[in-house]
């Protein structure tokens, strides 16, 4: 079954030296996070705007939001829409932030911020298996905010659909339909609900993974049967 997608190519992100660009109990798993405010982040945003979703649904105040693209070192390219004065740069690898770049540069938000939290990037060729829905199920059930990232055109497959890379944060899984939810808004309506199929199809193309907002405990045991990188927060 397909369902529509909402309309948008979004930019944000590139995951290694790619930038992620436009734009029972276990049958069921919710997350945490709340649904977004109506902020509408600057292109290249998606990764400020999952953390900021994922603080939000972790009592973690932000007073001032639109610091975070600055904080966390994105940059945006010459003719995209700059309210915030990112950085500019003409040279498609640089836009956005990349996985790489997020695990330094969010534990170190976390901890400038006086959170416990911790921030762990896993990608699908790390779990072995291919138990990507166990690890989701378990990290939602856990309520660690949760997201995945995916190349566009694999997810939306329209004509003219960018071949960026974007992250969307999972609000549930339910059954094997996955609820999705663009915290940066570069997509109308921003929530969308899809196969998991057709997620885990859209990861791969991207040689993604998962991006994990939780406890350190919370994440040490979701992540440690399958994952032994060292603690980034």
């Amino acid at each position: 079954m397909r369902v529509p997608i909402p309309s948008g190519n979004p930019r944000c992100l590139r995951s290694g030296s790619r930038r992620l660009r436009p734009c029972s109990s276990l049958m069921q798993a919710e997350s945490a996070v709340p649904p977004s405010d109506r902020r509408k982040w600057p292109p290249h945003c998606c990764v400020p705007a999952y953390v900021h979703a994922a603080l939000a649904g972790f009592g973690v105040s932000v007073e001032t939001p639109s610091v975070l693209p600055s904080l966390l070192g994105v940059h945006v390219g010459p003719n995209d829409e700059n309210p915030l004065g990112l950085p500019v740069t003409s040279d498609d690898s640089v836009r956005g932030m990349t996985a790489s770049g997020a695990s330094k540069a969010v534990p170190e938000l976390l901890k400038a911020l006086g959170s416990p939290l911790s921030f762990r990037h896993v990608r699908f060729n790390e779990i072995p298996f291919a138990l990507y829905e166990d690890i989701l199920r378990a990290a939602l059930e856990s309520r660690v905010a949760s997201a995945a990232g995916v190349k566009w055109s694999a997810f939306d497959r329209s004509p003219g659909a960018s071949d960026a890379l974007h992250l969307l944060r999972v609000t549930s899984f339910d059954g094997g339909m996955v609820s999705l939810f663009d915290d940066s808004r570069e997509c109308e309506p921003p929530e969308m609900k899809r196969p998991w199929q057709e997620l885990e199809s859209a990861v791969l193309a991207a040689a993604d993974g998962f991006w994990f907002i939780g406890s350190k405990a919370d994440l040490n045991h979701l992540l440690s049967p399958i994952y032994r990188g060292s603690d980034t927060a």
